[in-house]
Protein backbone atom coordinates (compact mmCIF):
# COMPACT_ATOMS: atom_id res chain seq x y z
CA UNK A 1 0.00 0.00 0.00
CA UNK A 2 1.27 3.47 -0.92
CA UNK A 3 -0.31 6.72 0.31
CA UNK A 4 -3.81 6.54 1.75
CA UNK A 5 -6.37 8.54 3.72
CA UNK A 6 -8.23 7.24 6.76
CA UNK A 7 -11.62 8.56 7.84
CA UNK A 8 -12.08 7.90 11.57
CA UNK A 9 -14.93 9.61 13.45
CA UNK A 10 -15.20 11.91 10.41
CA UNK A 11 -11.59 13.04 10.90
CA UNK A 12 -9.38 12.67 7.82
CA UNK A 13 -5.86 11.37 8.42
CA UNK A 14 -3.56 11.46 5.41
CA UNK A 15 -0.70 8.94 5.43
CA UNK A 16 2.11 9.91 3.04
CA UNK A 17 4.53 7.05 2.55
CA UNK A 18 8.15 8.18 2.18
CA UNK A 19 9.75 4.92 3.21
CA UNK A 20 10.21 3.00 -0.03
CA UNK A 21 8.40 0.13 1.70
CA UNK A 22 4.67 -0.61 1.55
CA UNK A 23 2.36 0.54 4.33
CA UNK A 24 1.30 -2.48 6.36
CA UNK A 25 -1.60 -1.14 8.38
CA UNK A 26 -3.05 -3.18 11.21
CA UNK A 27 -6.19 -4.95 10.01
CA UNK A 28 -8.51 -2.81 12.11
CA UNK A 29 -7.57 0.30 10.12
CA UNK A 30 -8.24 -1.13 6.65
CA UNK A 31 -12.06 -0.63 6.70
CA UNK A 32 -11.46 3.05 7.53
CA UNK A 33 -9.54 3.77 4.30
CA UNK A 34 -11.41 6.56 2.51
CA UNK A 35 -11.59 7.72 -1.09
CA UNK A 36 -11.48 11.41 -0.20
CA UNK A 37 -8.10 13.14 0.10
CA UNK A 38 -9.38 16.72 0.39
CA UNK A 39 -8.57 18.78 3.44
CA UNK A 40 -7.13 16.22 5.87
CA UNK A 41 -7.15 17.11 9.55
CA UNK A 42 -3.71 15.57 10.04
CA UNK A 43 -0.80 14.75 7.74
CA UNK A 44 1.37 11.80 8.74
CA UNK A 45 4.73 11.46 6.97
CA UNK A 46 5.71 7.79 7.18
CA UNK A 47 9.39 6.83 7.22
CA UNK A 48 11.28 3.57 7.67
CA UNK A 49 14.00 3.12 10.31
CA UNK A 50 14.49 5.24 13.41
CA UNK A 51 17.49 7.60 13.25
CA UNK A 52 19.98 7.23 16.08
CA UNK A 53 19.60 10.88 17.12
CA UNK A 54 15.91 10.33 17.92
CA UNK A 55 16.46 7.34 20.19
CA UNK A 56 18.08 8.69 23.39
CA UNK A 57 16.25 9.45 26.63
CA UNK A 58 15.22 13.03 27.35
CA UNK A 59 13.38 14.86 30.11
CA UNK A 60 9.91 13.37 29.81
CA UNK A 61 6.74 15.44 29.98
CA UNK A 62 4.73 12.25 30.38
CA UNK A 63 5.36 8.52 30.51
CA UNK A 64 3.02 5.55 30.17
CA UNK A 65 3.90 2.15 31.58
CA UNK A 66 2.54 -1.33 31.01
CA UNK A 67 3.30 -4.22 33.34
CA UNK A 68 6.12 -2.20 34.88
CA UNK A 69 7.77 -1.41 31.53
CA UNK A 70 7.87 1.85 29.60
CA UNK A 71 5.27 1.78 26.82
CA UNK A 72 5.69 5.32 25.52
CA UNK A 73 6.98 8.73 26.57
CA UNK A 74 6.71 12.33 25.41
CA UNK A 75 9.39 15.00 25.45
CA UNK A 76 9.80 18.45 23.94
CA UNK A 77 11.34 18.61 20.48
CA UNK A 78 12.11 21.82 18.55
CA UNK A 79 8.89 23.63 19.47
CA UNK A 80 6.82 20.47 19.19
CA UNK A 81 6.82 17.03 20.78
CA UNK A 82 8.64 13.74 20.40
CA UNK A 83 6.83 10.47 21.11
CA UNK A 84 8.92 7.36 21.67
CA UNK A 85 6.79 4.21 21.42
CA UNK A 86 7.98 0.79 22.54
CA UNK A 87 6.68 -2.62 21.48
CA UNK A 88 4.02 -3.78 23.96
CA UNK A 89 5.07 -7.40 23.54
CA UNK A 90 8.83 -6.68 23.62
CA UNK A 91 9.71 -4.24 26.44
CA UNK A 92 12.56 -1.78 25.79
CA UNK A 93 12.38 -2.38 22.01
CA UNK A 94 11.70 0.90 20.24
CA UNK A 95 8.84 0.55 17.75
CA UNK A 96 8.33 4.11 16.51
CA UNK A 97 9.41 7.67 17.07
CA UNK A 98 6.96 10.39 16.10
CA UNK A 99 7.65 14.11 15.87
CA UNK A 100 4.75 16.55 15.81
CA UNK A 101 4.20 20.27 15.75
CA UNK A 102 2.51 22.00 18.69
CA UNK A 103 -0.91 21.89 16.99
CA UNK A 104 -0.68 18.19 16.05
CA UNK A 105 -1.33 19.03 12.39
CA UNK A 106 1.82 17.41 11.01
CA UNK A 107 3.34 14.17 12.24
CA UNK A 108 6.62 12.66 11.09
CA UNK A 109 6.69 8.99 12.07
CA UNK A 110 9.77 6.76 11.92
CA UNK A 111 8.92 3.06 12.19
CA UNK A 112 11.04 -0.04 12.39
CA UNK A 113 10.33 -2.29 9.41
CA UNK A 114 8.23 -5.38 9.98
CA UNK A 115 7.98 -8.57 7.94
CA UNK A 116 4.61 -10.00 6.98
CA UNK A 117 4.10 -12.79 4.47
CA UNK A 118 7.77 -12.70 3.59
CA UNK A 119 7.65 -8.99 2.66
CA UNK A 120 8.89 -5.98 4.56
CA UNK A 121 6.70 -2.99 5.32
CA UNK A 122 6.04 -0.30 7.91
CA UNK A 123 3.09 0.10 10.26
CA UNK A 124 3.11 3.80 11.28
CA UNK A 125 -0.05 3.56 13.42
CA UNK A 126 0.80 0.34 15.26
CA UNK A 127 -0.61 0.33 18.80
CA UNK A 128 -0.30 2.47 20.86
CA UNK A 129 0.67 5.28 18.46
CA UNK A 130 -2.62 5.08 16.56
CA UNK A 131 -4.77 5.83 19.63
CA UNK A 132 -2.30 8.55 20.69
CA UNK A 133 -2.78 10.26 17.35
CA UNK A 134 -6.57 9.97 17.67
CA UNK A 135 -6.37 11.47 21.16
CA UNK A 136 -4.52 14.48 19.72
CA UNK A 137 -7.41 15.01 17.31
CA UNK A 138 -9.98 15.04 20.10
CA UNK A 139 -8.20 17.70 22.16
CA UNK A 140 -8.03 19.99 19.12
CA UNK A 141 -11.74 19.60 18.38
CA UNK A 142 -15.11 19.28 20.11
CA UNK A 143 -14.55 15.61 20.86
CA UNK A 144 -13.40 13.11 23.47
CA UNK A 145 -12.27 9.48 23.37
CA UNK A 146 -13.74 7.30 26.10
CA UNK A 147 -13.78 3.74 27.41
CA UNK A 148 -17.34 2.78 26.62
CA UNK A 149 -19.59 0.52 24.64
CA UNK A 150 -22.18 2.17 22.42
CA UNK A 151 -25.45 0.86 21.01
CA UNK A 152 -28.20 2.21 18.78
CA UNK A 153 -31.65 0.62 18.75
CA UNK A 154 -32.97 2.57 15.78
CA UNK A 155 -34.35 5.37 17.94
CA UNK A 156 -31.85 6.17 20.69
CA UNK A 157 -28.11 5.94 21.04
CA UNK A 158 -26.72 4.97 24.45
CA UNK A 159 -23.25 4.45 25.86
CA UNK A 160 -22.17 2.35 28.84
CA UNK A 161 -18.92 3.64 30.27
CA UNK A 162 -16.51 2.41 32.92
CA UNK A 163 -13.32 0.53 33.64
CA UNK A 164 -12.74 -3.08 32.61
CA UNK A 165 -15.08 -5.53 34.31
CA UNK A 166 -18.09 -3.28 34.93
CA UNK A 167 -20.10 -4.86 32.12
CA UNK A 168 -19.59 -2.64 29.04
CA UNK A 169 -19.23 -5.58 26.66
CA UNK A 170 -21.97 -7.51 28.46
CA UNK A 171 -24.41 -4.63 27.96
CA UNK A 172 -23.45 -4.37 24.29
CA UNK A 173 -24.10 -8.10 23.88
CA UNK A 174 -27.52 -7.89 25.56
CA UNK A 175 -28.61 -5.02 23.31
CA UNK A 176 -27.25 -6.81 20.24
CA UNK A 177 -29.29 -9.89 21.17
CA UNK A 178 -32.37 -7.66 21.10
CA UNK A 179 -31.54 -6.33 17.62
CA UNK A 180 -29.65 -3.12 18.43
CA UNK A 181 -26.56 -2.12 16.50
CA UNK A 182 -23.34 -2.18 18.48
CA UNK A 183 -21.17 0.80 17.55
CA UNK A 184 -18.21 -0.51 19.57
CA UNK A 185 -17.84 -2.36 22.86
CA UNK A 186 -14.66 -0.79 24.21
CA UNK A 187 -13.44 2.55 22.83
CA UNK A 188 -15.52 5.35 21.30
CA UNK A 189 -15.05 8.89 20.09
CA UNK A 190 -17.86 11.31 20.93
CA UNK A 191 -18.12 14.41 18.76
CA UNK A 192 -20.32 17.46 19.26
CA UNK A 193 -21.54 19.27 16.18
CA UNK A 194 -24.52 20.73 14.38
CA UNK A 195 -26.42 17.44 14.74
CA UNK A 196 -25.71 17.12 18.47
CA UNK A 197 -23.57 14.48 20.13
CA UNK A 198 -22.55 11.58 17.91
CA UNK A 199 -20.67 8.40 18.87
CA UNK A 200 -18.15 6.82 16.51
CA UNK A 201 -16.22 3.58 16.66
CA UNK A 202 -12.44 3.53 16.36
CA UNK A 203 -10.10 0.96 14.77
CA UNK A 204 -9.54 -2.07 16.99
CA UNK A 205 -7.34 -5.17 16.78
CA UNK A 206 -10.10 -6.73 14.66
CA UNK A 207 -11.67 -5.41 11.45
CA UNK A 208 -15.01 -3.64 11.72
CA UNK A 209 -16.74 -1.17 9.42
CA UNK A 210 -16.93 2.51 10.43
CA UNK A 211 -20.06 3.14 12.50
CA UNK A 212 -21.75 6.09 14.11
CA UNK A 213 -24.99 6.95 15.88
CA UNK A 214 -26.59 9.90 17.69
CA UNK A 215 -26.09 9.90 21.44
CA UNK A 216 -29.09 10.38 23.73
CA UNK A 217 -28.09 8.95 27.13
CA UNK A 218 -25.06 7.90 29.17
CA UNK A 219 -24.97 5.03 31.68
CA UNK A 220 -22.32 4.04 34.21
CA UNK A 221 -23.06 0.36 34.86
CA UNK A 222 -22.13 -1.82 37.81
CA UNK A 223 -23.03 -5.36 38.81
CA UNK A 224 -26.04 -5.46 41.13
CA UNK A 225 -28.49 -8.03 42.56
CA UNK A 226 -31.28 -5.97 41.01
CA UNK A 227 -31.65 -3.41 38.24
CA UNK A 228 -31.41 0.12 39.61
CA UNK A 229 -31.00 3.56 38.07
CA UNK A 230 -30.03 6.90 39.64
CA UNK A 231 -29.63 10.18 37.77
CA UNK A 232 -26.27 11.93 38.19
CA UNK A 233 -26.03 15.66 37.68
CA UNK A 234 -23.51 18.47 37.68
CA UNK A 235 -20.01 17.93 38.98
CA UNK A 236 -20.76 14.36 40.07
CA UNK A 237 -21.68 13.32 36.53
CA UNK A 238 -18.67 15.15 35.05
CA UNK A 239 -16.16 13.72 37.52
CA UNK A 240 -17.45 10.16 37.06
CA UNK A 241 -17.22 10.39 33.28
CA UNK A 242 -13.87 12.16 33.38
CA UNK A 243 -12.36 9.08 35.02
CA UNK A 244 -13.33 6.94 32.02
CA UNK A 245 -12.08 9.31 29.32
CA UNK A 246 -8.85 8.45 27.56
CA UNK A 247 -6.58 11.31 28.56
CA UNK A 248 -2.94 12.16 29.15
CA UNK A 249 -2.18 14.83 31.71
CA UNK A 250 0.96 16.37 30.28
CA UNK A 251 -0.88 19.52 29.16
CA UNK A 252 -3.28 21.47 31.38
CA UNK A 253 -5.30 22.75 28.44
CA UNK A 254 -6.19 19.17 27.47
CA UNK A 255 -7.69 18.54 30.90
CA UNK A 256 -9.60 21.82 30.64
CA UNK A 257 -10.83 20.76 27.20
CA UNK A 258 -12.24 17.52 28.62
CA UNK A 259 -13.88 19.27 31.56
CA UNK A 260 -15.53 21.82 29.27
CA UNK A 261 -16.75 19.14 26.85
CA UNK A 262 -18.15 16.91 29.60
CA UNK A 263 -19.76 19.82 31.44
CA UNK A 264 -21.66 20.76 28.30
CA UNK A 265 -22.56 17.16 27.49
CA UNK A 266 -23.76 16.33 31.00
CA UNK A 267 -25.86 19.49 30.95
CA UNK A 268 -27.65 18.33 27.79
CA UNK A 269 -27.79 14.53 28.10
CA UNK A 270 -28.95 12.39 31.03
CA UNK A 271 -26.24 10.47 32.91
CA UNK A 272 -27.32 7.51 35.03
CA UNK A 273 -25.62 5.26 37.57
CA UNK A 274 -26.97 1.87 36.48
CA UNK A 275 -27.12 -1.28 38.59
CA UNK A 276 -27.33 -4.25 36.22
CA UNK A 277 -28.62 -7.79 36.37
CA UNK A 278 -27.08 -9.06 33.12
CA UNK A 279 -30.07 -10.35 31.19
CA UNK A 280 -32.57 -9.00 28.66
CA UNK A 281 -34.80 -7.54 31.38
CA UNK A 282 -32.37 -4.67 31.89
CA UNK A 283 -33.34 -3.28 28.47
CA UNK A 284 -37.01 -3.03 29.43
CA UNK A 285 -35.94 -1.54 32.76
CA UNK A 286 -33.92 1.19 31.04
CA UNK A 287 -36.62 2.03 28.52
CA UNK A 288 -39.29 2.18 31.21
CA UNK A 289 -37.29 4.58 33.34
CA UNK A 290 -36.36 6.71 30.31
CA UNK A 291 -40.05 7.02 29.41
CA UNK A 292 -40.72 8.52 32.84
CA UNK A 293 -38.22 11.29 32.08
Amino acid sequence: MADCTLRIADFLIRLENRSGLPLALEGGYVPFIADSVDGPDIHVLCNADIPDYLRPDAVALYTANQDGHLLWDISEWKGGLRFRVFMPEAPFTLQQVALTDSGFQLWEVYSEAITEGGEQGICPLAYPLGPLLLYSLTVQNEAIMIHASGVFDGNRGRIFSGFSGVGKSTMAGIWKHQGARVINDDRLIIRNGADGYVIHNTPMFYADEPKQAPLHAVFLPFHSPQNTMARLKGSEAVSRLMAYCIQHGYEKTFIEHHLHFLSDMCGQLPVHHLGVVPNDEVIDFIREHESRG
